[in-house]
């Protein structure tokens, strides 16, 4: 099944739609290739509840909560044009509060191979 843009921005703005569950599917699978340590069922708890279960790194807490906000934004801002700002943007959003955007790591170009 494939969801279009307008369908996901319409599905953010219907209660009880299906937007919770695609949001927490993709957040979930996302940020797990990332190394998170969240179950799916400690995100779903975060995203029900404002609640946060397990034991899991201070940043891996915050780039859980700023993936979350990012993925509202990238919904309400389908269609815009996508170039180097919104990506950095995009980019500074997800490390917002976490070690990389104290060392000026954020919204940035990766300066070194890892």
């Amino acid at each position: 099944m494939i969801i279009t843009s307008e369908v996901l921005k319409l599905l953010k703005d219907t209660p009880n739609s299906a937007y919770e569950s695609v949001k927490t599917e993709f957040l979930y699978h996302s940020n797990k290739l990332e190394g998170s340590t969240f179950t799916k069922e400690n995100l779903e708890k975060y995203l029900q509840e404002n609640i946060i279960e397990g034991s899991h790194k201070i940043d891996n807490v915050y780039e859980t909560i700023n993936s979350t906000k990012l993925f509202d934004f990238v919904i309400d801002t389908l269609g815009e044009p996508l170039s180097k700002s919104p990506i950095l943007e995009f980019h500074r959003m997800l490390k917002d509060t976490t070690l990389d955007y104290e060392r000026g790591f954020a919204g940035c170009w990766k300066k070194f191979q890892t």
